[in-house]
């Protein structure tokens, strides 16, 4: 069995040999080179993490920035979901991304816009994504791409699709690219 710890390194890994630029995360258990972006709670003004979130990568393609979930399998990733969609639906959530991100000056650096654009086009600005091993039968939820990476390949698909060991190509898809 594929541990979350292993998902977490080749999506990191295959995603930056596919020329996506990773900007941020952590490990599940521990730290990286990457930068921690932590959105704090958009209600909250006290100092610390408390009701704070995270996404174990944050990536950017083509001008939109990647939220990925990495997870040891599909059966543990519905709190995940749910997690990135209110992040993408909600206004306070986006806004506490783009915060989070200014504060490390990833928001300018990699291109976004001003944050109350960002808030406006969050649904074309973020899109979501879950990692997993592979494991035949798992259909991603609507709207969501799935990376199923271990040790030896790793392929992407969208709901109903088939898998593509192209990872660069499937992303670019997936975003409504050519």
């Amino acid at each position: 069995m594929t541990d979350e710890d292993t998902v977490w390194y080749y999506t990191w890994k295959r995603l930056n040999s596919a020329g996506i630029r990773v900007i941020g995360g952590e490990p599940p258990g521990g730290s990286s080179p990457l930068p921690r972006i932590e959105m704090k709670h958009p209600d909250k003004t006290a100092k610390g993490s408390r009701g704070s979130r995270k996404c174990d990568l944050y990536a950017v393609h083509d001008g939109t920035l990647l939220l990925i979930e990495a997870k040891d399998s599909h059966s543990k990733v519905q709190g995940d979901v749910d997690k990135m969609v209110d992040i993408i639906d909600d206004p306070g959530w986006a806004g506490a991304l783009w915060d989070a991100m200014d504060e490390r000056r990833l928001a300018a650096r990699n291109g976004f816009p001003d944050r109350a654009t960002f808030v406006r086009e969050r649904g074309r600005l973020i899109a979501p994504i879950l990692a997993v091993p592979p494991e035949p039968g798992f259909e991603p939820p609507e709207g969501f791409l799935l990376i199923e990476t271990d040790e030896e390949a790793t392929t992407v698909r969208v709901r109903g699709g088939g898998p593509s060991g192209h990872l660069l190509s499937a992303v670019t898809e997936f975003l409504g690219g050519s």
